[in-house]
């Protein structure tokens, strides 16, 4: 599972990188306000779909029993 869409679901900046950051911040700013409220939209529904809690404790579960025998 990947953390989002870079541009649809939000964006994606580099780790420890206020260059990178302070881009992403300008983009956003730039933005139409319809335009962010889909960003919004989209990154909400992303978020509820793939890191829903019952599929994350799935997830863990079905790793645990990949390791008792």
């Amino acid at each position: 599972v990947t953390i989002g869409y870079d541009g649809e679901t939000g964006f994606i900046c580099g780790v420890k990188d206020p260059v990178s950051l302070a881009n992403c911040c300008l983009k956003f700013i730039a933005m139409s306000s319809d335009d962010r409220q889909q960003m919004g939209f989209a990154g909400n529904s992303y978020i509820k779909t793939n890191f829903d809690e019952k599929l994350i404790i799935k997830i863990y579960i079905d790793a645990i029993r990949g390791f008792v025998i």
